[in-house]
């Protein structure tokens, strides 16, 4: 069964894989713990919060080298790390009906750009590091490569649904598949056709974006992947196409609630990209793989009447 976007035209697919690979496998993940407050710091290097008298010096040491190494570091000079907006590998995003549907509906002045990844901020805290360099290889090798990691036609991912009489439960290995809300007619008795309230599959395509707020330039959808771009890349720059979109508010750049915070996003030393490689200011650890589970449930009772 194909389970497809409603925001997204027919030009790109999204196929169901029915959850049944082993995924104990550990995931190792890289987090800008400088820029985080000293109580998510503590939770983060000791992987809990801390116990009642535990002895924290060597903990406390180790933040105050994370502080102080974020403290060094030189002050932000506002920039334009956008390089073209006159490429022929714009050409095509431009004219993509699934690119257009997607960024149409978000209501915000966006355009397709060529931007240098070395000088964009992030406020995502943390990337999951595994099998980054095989993800891609391909796109440093040619163009369609390239596009095609910024801007895929399709989406494969892993889910799996159980039903009973009262609901389902909806399984996904991919937190880019969610439910949600939204109205679908249904036929009762007589042939009526009435709105039915309902949840159903969507899927983010990860179309590489970056938002613009407050003359910064933020990875706004694709950490992973343009994580992955900077590793082990001597060029001075890192240039991708991306969808640029004009914001006015925080919560427009894709921001969340847990991540990055805002002070800290435009403070006079943001976190950068390229920081996820930087061991003064980032930390590696591993992370047991959660699945995002979605129950819905139908509860039927009687109430008095007035």
């Amino acid at each position: 069964m194909d389970v497809v976007n409603p925001n997204v035209t027919d030009n790109s697919t999204v196929q169901q894989v029915q959850h049944t690979t082993n995924r104990s496998q550990i995931h190792t993940i890289r987090t800008l713990v400088a820029y985080l407050d000293d109580q998510e710091k503590r939770n983060l290097l000791l992987g809990r919060p801390p116990f009642p008298g535990e002895d924290l010096a060597q903990l406390e040491q180790l933040i105050k080298q994370y502080n102080m190494a974020r403290a060094s570091r030189p002050n932000y000079t506002i920039t334009n790390p956008i390089e073209s907006e006159d490429n022929p590998i714009l050409d095509t995003i431009r004219t993509r009906p699934d690119i257009v549907n997607v960024f149409g509906q978000l209501g915000l002045p966006y355009r397709p750009v060529m931007i240098d990844l070395k000088q964009v901020l992030a406020f995502q805290s943390f990337v999951r590091i595994d099998d980054l360099d095989e993800r891609v290889i391909s796109a440093t090798k040619n163009t369609d490569s390239l596009l095609e990691l910024c801007f895929p036609t399709s989406v494969r991912m892993e889910c799996s649904i159980e039903l009973n009489d009262q609901g389902y439960t909806f399984f996904s290995s991919n937190p880019n598949l969610v439910l949600a809300p939204t109205q679908i007619p249904a036929t009762i008795a007589g042939g009526q056709t009435v709105p039915a309230q309902a949840f159903v599959p969507q899927v983010n395509f990860n179309l590489f974006s970056v938002a613009h707020y407050q003359e910064r330039y933020f990875i706004r959808d694709g950490y992973h992947r343009a994580v992955g771009l900077l590793h082990n890349n001597p060029e001075p720059k890192v240039i991708v196409p991306c969808i640029l979109v004009e914001t006015q508010t925080l919560n427009q750049t894709g921001w969340k609630p847990g991540m990055i915070a805002e002070t800290v996003m435009l403070s006079n030393k943001p976190p950068h990209l390229t920081d996820f490689w930087e061991n003064t200011v980032s930390f590696e650890s591993l992370r047991q793989p959660k699945r995002r589970v979605y129950r819905v449930r139908l509860d039927v009772f009687d109430v008095p009447t007035t």
